[in-house]
């Protein structure tokens, strides 16, 4: 799904020196405002013991977005952790979901 053109990223998994490996992340799109960057929301259910219930929580993740991928929309999305050496994280969009 990546696009041809003349770009330069080194963050890319594509284009640049970094290889997909890692977690494999879901979430909806929430913010669009950063060049390269966008904020995905991932939804998850934390136990409490207590009550024996369930309660909603989420996190915000900070996803770089190559520009060799066209994002269109509020969708939701896979991207991919991936850590680099002295354990700088970097989470990459991979795909759209449609």
């Amino acid at each position: 799904q990546a696009l041809e053109g003349t770009y330069i990223d080194k963050k890319c998994p594509f284009t640049g020196n970094v290889s997909i490996r890692g977690r494999i992340l879901t979430g909806v799109v929430q913010k669009m405002k950063m060049q390269r960057t966008i904020v995905i929301r991932r939804d998850y259910l934390h136990y409490i013991r207590k009550y024996n219930r369930f309660e909603k929580r989420h996190r915000n993740m900070s996803v770089h977005l190559s520009p060799c991928f066209r994002y269109i929309g509020n969708k939701i999305i896979f991207s991919i952790k991936i850590f680099l050496f002295s354990n700088f994280m970097l989470i990459i969009y991979i795909t759209m979901v449609y």
